[in-house]
């Protein structure tokens, strides 16, 4: 083959490469059953109220007291299983206002540290 072959040949391949590039993929899609909704659902729930729970000014001022840096329990809520979260939700909700604050500091206290020892998180670092 003469170079000006092979040039068209290579400038082919580029527009069908860029071509069929700019296909979109196809898309996996499935029904969400019900169960995975209302599963979701709560866990959206549940970490509001945990959230809600954390907000409060003396909540926060006892994890500061106990060294525990609020940022980073924002950041490892994610990682609790949804039973830990609806145990810790239960938990804050049967607390009353302004009362409990060391049971529910003492609870975030608890789970942080089953993460850490899980390995999970690393808010810890004397551990």
């Amino acid at each position: 083959m003469r170079p000006q072959h092979w040039k068209r040949a290579g400038i082919l391949a580029l527009i069908l490469n860029f071509l069929f590039a700019t296909f979109p993929a196809a898309a996996q899609t499935g029904l969400v059953g019900t169960g995975e909704m209302l599963a979701a659902e709560a866990r959206a729930l549940h970490m509001a109220e945990v959230r809600a729970g954390l907000n409060r000014a003396d909540v926060r001022q006892q994890m500061l007291e106990l060294g525990v840096d609020p940022a980073k329990v924002e950041q490892r809520l994610g990682g609790l299983t949804a039973a830990e979260l609806q145990r810790l939700a239960a938990n804050m909700k049967q607390l009353p206002a302004g009362a409990g604050v060391i049971e529910v500091v003492g609870i975030v206290f608890v789970v942080l540290l089953i993460l850490e020892l899980l390995d999970v998180t690393d808010i810890f670092t004397g551990i």
